[in-house]
């Protein structure tokens, strides 16, 4: 069932706002979303956002609803920021951004925001200056690594994003970033996958993976037969296969991704311990493809045969099988880790394993 397109509103900023407008009773909010825009510049294969227009409220329409937040809803603690790219209106993130350090430094509120991977560039250093705050956190999708699914996609190439997030390391190290990748890109391969993972697991970043579905009015909806795309016939649609990866291979991408993430995951709770995993892996280069996928992987198996940790990788694969088949590092539970004991199995699997052959030729 499918309703007609409705008439795209031109100046977004004649909608109501709901805060403005004493919609909700903000006393007991912990968590809002705030909409800083409409539409998309991008048209991505697999979205439908990009299929209306970018179009941006007013500044001073943003900083009402944000005075009006942290007036009124006083065990405020996150503000979700929805806007495709909070850099691509640099004048309007000029303005926003110093706002936003003012109400972390009074309240201690957290912002979440997304970045397009393509605004991590030296045009806009002074902007990335501005993210430097430990009460922000940015969720930058690069989805691939593979230029030519990107491309197919409608995104551009990958082209100079090392150098982006060197940049953006060098002038944010207090900002908190997640690297999104999608698994089961048309296209895409299970080794192209292992590329993407590898390389997330190489900056340090967090990781978020998320696989594809099937919007309802995307281009990939329209052109499900040109990319051989077979999917779970119930909501939230997930593809099952593609022309490039067949299902047995798009399990194995499903598995590859809990295994790896598994210690992954527990290395980023210690700053040493995640030094030490990226120096470590980096040292593999000469003698794997995926060389910090192929460490993380090879820990994990490590951790799940030891007499601390087996309990809690099975706990994990338990947990895993009742989710979703999209994963974040927010996944399993690991509170009660010991970092002490965690440090103690590195230190042991470090000195006793060593690189075979290359993760991509198995």
């Amino acid at each position: 069932m499918r309703s007609p397109a409705a008439n795209i509103v031109q100046d977004i900023n004649d909608i109501p706002s709901p805060y403005l407008n004493g919609v909700f009773d903000l006393k007991k909010y912990r968590v809002v979303d705030l909409l800083l825009s409409r539409g998309c510049k991008w048209r991505c294969s697999y979205c439908i956002i990009g299929e209306n227009p970018l179009r941006y409220f007013s500044f001073d329409r943003i900083k009402a609803e944000l005075e009006v937040l942290v007036k009124k809803a006083p065990e405020l603690s996150t503000i979700s920021l929805i806007t495709t790219d909070l850099l691509e209106n640099e004048k309007f993130a000029l303005k926003l951004l110093p706002l936003m350090r003012e109400i972390s430094w009074k309240r201690g509120i957290k912002f979440i925001f997304d970045i397009n991977v393509n605004s991590l560039s030296a045009r806009n250093i002074e902007l990335m200056k501005l993210l430097n705050c430990a009460d922000f956190e940015a969720e930058i999708g690069v989805q691939s690594r593979n230029n030519e699914v990107l491309f197919s996609c409608g995104r551009p190439g990958s082209k100079g994003i090392e150098e982006g997030f060197e940049l953006l390391k060098k002038h944010a190290p207090g900002l908190s970033v997640t690297i999104g990748i999608i698994r089961g890109l048309p296209g895409d391969d299970i080794n192209g996958y292992k590329n993407a993972l590898s390389w997330v697991f190489s900056t340090g970043y967090d990781l978020q993976v998320r696989h594809l579905r099937i919007l309802p009015g995307s281009r990939l909806e329209k052109n499900k037969k040109q990319y051989g795309i077979e999917i779970i016939k119930k909501y939230p649609y997930f593809v099952s296969s593609v022309n490039t990866i067949p299902r047995k291979n798009m399990l194995k991408m499903v598995r590859l991704t809990e295994d790896a993430c598994f210690s992954y995951k527990m290395i980023r709770m210690s700053k040493a311990l995640k030094d030490n995993f990226l120096t470590s892996a980096s040292e593999l280069k000469n003698n794997s493809e995926y060389p910090h996928l192929e460490f993380a992987e090879k820990f994990t198996i490590w951790l799940g045969k030891s007499r601390k940790f087996g309990k809690i990788y099975r706990d994990y694969n338990q947990k895993r099988k009742s989710e979703t088949l999209d994963w974040e590092l927010d996944y399993g539970s690991f509170e009660n880790v010991s970092l002490r004991a965690l440090l103690v199995e590195f230190v042991k699997f470090k000195s006793s394993w060593k690189a075979t052959k290359p993760a991509g030729k198995r």
